[in-house]
């Protein structure tokens, strides 16, 4: 063979096998707070949703309560649009606040009722009377069901909300790193913690799960604010797993940016499916969105 021939089948070769590589590339497809389009966020009906759409994951919200239990939440208080008070009386803006499950055990926080208010901007929520669960018994009626249903196992993306205002100076919130010793725990006595990523928009809460298990995969959640990707990655000791930035920050530059470094993107939180279809055009490797419905027309595509 001569030298031009083996350099033109070295190039067929190569283009071949980059082909291979971009359609074997896995997609994943993640519940946003498990479906809010379509269920109350963070409750478990809406994850036994999610789950019928066959999802890769399911991503949910958690903070710390007064008995020091892992609760699935947004917040750390009963949001005035989503939740009424025990009494079935609404809650307004400006009194959310004095609602902080910070300051209640469970049998408290039971009472509240999260489920049965239409959210406003999600029209195809199903609505119902529904409690803020517990993160062991999110995670226990995840797995049941996926026993009961002959599902695929899924992966569990965890956001440990955290913020300094809620632990300098105020006392709405332990500091992170509590906060990330006490979701742990409970992640390896549920026996899922081989199946977890954390997310965080603090870093102090990422630095600290590194600490506690470097083989956890990191995801650090990226605002519509900060775009220096740079100065973004220096809040961290070492870069995270994945870069999780709002959606309107990604091109195909920032992708670049982020495979060269070794990581992942996973933009969040896509909720048109034009938009989700752009997305895995500029070769992000995942999709977050309050609409897994969307996920097997997406797939199939």
């Amino acid at each position: 063979m001569n030298l031009l021939k083996y350099i033109v089948l070295i190039a067929l070769v190569t283009i071949i096998s980059c082909n291979e590589s971009k359609q074997d590339k896995t997609l994943e497809l993640i519940g946003h707070r498990e479906a809010t389009g379509l269920a109350p966020e963070n409750t478990i009906p809406g994850f036994k949703i999610a789950l019928g759409y066959d999802v890769d994951a399911i991503e949910l919200d958690v903070v710390i309560i007064g008995d020091k239990q892992v609760l699935v939440s947004h917040e750390p208080w009963f949001r005035h649009d989503i939740c009424l008070t025990p009494k079935g009386d609404s809650i307004s803006v400006d009194s959310q606040k004095e609602h902080l499950v910070y300051d209640m055990d469970y049998e408290q926080i039971v009472e509240y009722d999260c489920g049965s208010i239409q959210r406003e901007g999600y029209p195809g929520q199903e609505n119902q009377p529904l409690t803020k669960p517990l993160l062991t018994e999110v995670i226990r009626e995840v797995e049941d069901y996926i026993k009961e249903n002959d599902l695929e196992r899924v992966g569990y993306k965890i956001e440990i909300k955290s913020k300094p205002g809620w632990y300098e100076g105020n006392n709405i919130q332990p500091v992170p790193e509590q906060a990330a010793e006490m979701v742990h725990k409970v992640l390896v006595e549920e026996g899922v913690i081989n199946r977890v990523n954390i997310f965080a928009f603090n870093p102090r809460v990422l630095n600290r799960f590194e600490e506690i298990n470097s083989s956890i995969p990191r995801v650090f959640l990226i605002p519509e604010s900060k775009s220096n990707f740079d100065a973004n990655l220096a809040e961290l000791n070492s870069l995270p797993d994945v870069y999780a930035p709002n959606y309107t920050l990604v091109n195909s530059t920032l992708v670049e940016q982020v495979h060269e470094k070794g990581m992942t993107l996973i933009p969040w939180t896509v909720n048109r499916y034009e938009d989700m279809v752009k997305l895995v055009g500029v070769g992000v490797d995942g999709i977050i969105s309050d609409y897994p419905n969307y996920f097997e027309k997406l797939r199939a595509e």
